[in-house]
C-alpha cells in the first residue's frame, strides 16, 4: 500500500494498468511490461549455454525454458563442437536483450539441466557460422552478426537505453570499428567492398555503352544482393560514384547530351514541378533534344509524361519512407505525399 517509483529486485508490488484496453485474465505468469518500442521481442536467440552437470547440451533438444517468471517451450540447437553456444526458439515472442539469463529444465525428467546468456536477440545469419560471431565481444557482435545495423535499432538489440545507445553508436564511429552510411553502422570492409564491386560493374557498364548515363540503380543493388536505399548510401560517400537521376555512373563519366545548356534549362522546367511536370513542346524543347535525353536516362516517358530521373526516383523514397513508417499507403496517400 505504498507507492514506488522505483521497484528494485526481490520486491513484489503491484502495477495499476488503469486505461490500458487489456482485461484481467488476459495478463498471465511471465507476461513483460515494457514501452513501445524500446525492446526487441523475439522469439529466435543465439545463447552462450552452461550446462548444469558435467554433461554437455544434446545437439538438438526440446526444453522448458524459464525467462524471468515466465514457462516457455523451446527448441536448442547447439551452434559448434564445444558445446558452447546455441540457438533457442521460443513458443512466442518475449522481450529479451544480451545479456538476459535463461534457465533451461528437461520436460521429461523435470530437472534443471543448465542455463544460458542471450547474446543476440535478433540472429540472422545461418546458424553454422553464428559460433564464430558469438565469441567477439557485444559492440564487434552486434556489427558481424548484423553487416548492417541501423542506428534506431541499436538500442533495443544492445539492451541499451537512448543515451547508452547514442553513446554507442558514437564510439563505434570513432574507434574506427564502424563507419556510418545513411542510417546504419557498418563495418569499415564491408562499405569498401561493397563500394569496389559497384565501381568496377559501373566501369564494365561503361567500357560496353559508352553513351549510356550509367547503370540503374536498382538493377545494381540486385546483382549486388544489397536493397537499393543501402546502396545509395554506400555509393554517395564515395570519391569514385555518383548518383544521378536513378543511375549510378563512374565520377570521370559524363553524358553527352544532358549536359548541354538546352537540356539543363528543360531538366530544369521540368523539375520546377516535379511529379506533375509541363509537357515539353510547352518549354520550347527539342523533341530530338526528348529522345536523347530519354535515351540516355536523364528523362523517362511513361505513357506520354515526361518526367526527370530524379524526380521518379525522389517518389520512390518518399513511398518507401512512407511505407516505413505506415506500413502501407493508399493512392490517395500517394497523391498527397507528392502533391501530385
Amino acid at each position: 500500500h505504498h507507492q514506488l517509483d522505483v521497484a528494485e529486485p526481490g520486491t513484489r508490488v503491484a502495477l495499476n494498468l488503469a486505461g490500458a484496453e487489456i482485461e484481467r485474465s488476459a495478463v498471465r505468469r511471465g507476461d513483460g511490461v515494457v514501452g513501445a518500442g524500446q525492446w526487441q521481442l523475439t522469439d529466435m536467440v543465439d545463447v552462450g549455454l552452461a550446462p548444469l552437470g558435467e554433461d554437455p547440451f544434446r545437439t538438438r533438444a526440446s526444453l522448458q525454458c524459464y525467462a524471468g517468471s515466465g514457462e516457455h517451450q523451446a527448441r536448442l540447437r547447439v551452434l559448434d563442437g564445444d558445446h558452447r553456444f546455441g540457438r533457442i526458439r521460443l513458443d512466442e515472442p518475449l522481450p529479451l536483450v544480451p545479456g538476459d539469463r535463461l534457465v533451461l529444465r528437461d520436460p521429461g525428467g523435470r530437472d534443471t539441466v543448465g542455463g544460458a546468456e542471450v547474446l543476440d536477440s535478433a540472429p540472422s545469419g545461418r546458424a553454422r557460422d553464428a559460433a564464430a560471431v558469438l565469441a567477439l565481444p557485444l559492440q564487434r557482435r552486434l556489427l558481424a552478426a548484423h553487416r548492417w545495423l541501423a542506428v534506431d535499432a541499436l538500442g533495443p538489440r544492445a539492451g541499451l537505453g537512448p543515451a547508452e545507445a547514442a553513446a554507442l553508436s558514437e564510439e563505434l564511429v570513432r574507434s574506427g570499428a564502424a563507419v556510418l552510411v545513411g542510417r546504419w553502422l557498418v563495418e569499415a570492409d564491408t562499405v569498401a567492398a561493397l563500394r569496389a564491386d559497384a565501381a568496377e560493374r559501373v566501369r564494365a557498364h561503361h567500357d560496353r555503352a559508352p553513351l549510356d548515363a550509367g547503370v540503374e540503380l536498382a538493377a545494381l543493388a540486385s546483382e549486388l544482393r544489397v536493397d537499393a536505399e543501402r546502396l545509395r548510401a554506400a555509393v554517395e560517400d564515395s570519391d569514385d560514384l555518383v548518383v544521378e537521376r536513378g543511375y549510378v555512373r563512374a565520377a570521370e563519366h559524363r553524358s553527352r547530351v544532358a549536359d548541354s545548356a538546352e537540356a539543363r534549362a528543360l531538366l530544369d522546367a521540368l523539375d520546377a514541378a516535379p511529379f506533375s511536370p509541363p509537357e515539353p513542346a510547352s518549354t520550347g524543347a527539342d523533341p530530338a533534344l526528348v529522345r536523347s535525353m530519354v535515351r540516355e536516362h536523364a528523362l523517362v516517358d511513361l505513357d506520354g509524361i515526361v518526367f526527370t530521373s530524379d524526380a521518379l526516383d525522389e517518389a520512390r523514397r518518399r513511398v518507401q519512407a512512407a511505407l516505413r513508417d505506415r506500413g502501407a499507403v493508399t493512392v490517395a496517400d500517394v497523391r498527397d505525399l507528392l502533391g501530385s
